[in-house]
């Protein structure tokens, strides 16, 4: 199963990534997916913020159980504050 990635913000570096898993994966394991795949290239930034980051279809946010379908696109959205 194909995923496409769309990172927003400080994210974006995730956009246009692919990523291959298995049938009935859900959000918690591409998460960790990602996390291992980003830990290989040391970039410390991007994995502190990956684990706050939350995954959205085109209409809502998505849960950690969420089942994936194949050849969804998946916007990443980082953590953000504001008054």
């Amino acid at each position: 199963m194909k995923i496409e990635l769309k990172g927003f913000g400080s994210a974006r570096k995730l956009s246009g990534m692919h990523i291959e898993l298995i049938a009935n994966s859900n959000i918690a394991q591409l998460r960790q997916l990602l996390l291992e795949k980003l830990h290989l290239t040391n970039d410390e930034e991007m994995l502190v913020l990956l684990q706050t980051c939350a995954f959205a279809s085109a209409t809502k946010i998505l849960s950690e159980d969420t089942e994936l379908v194949n050849s969804q696109l998946l916007h990443v959205l980082p953590p953000v504050c504001g008054g």
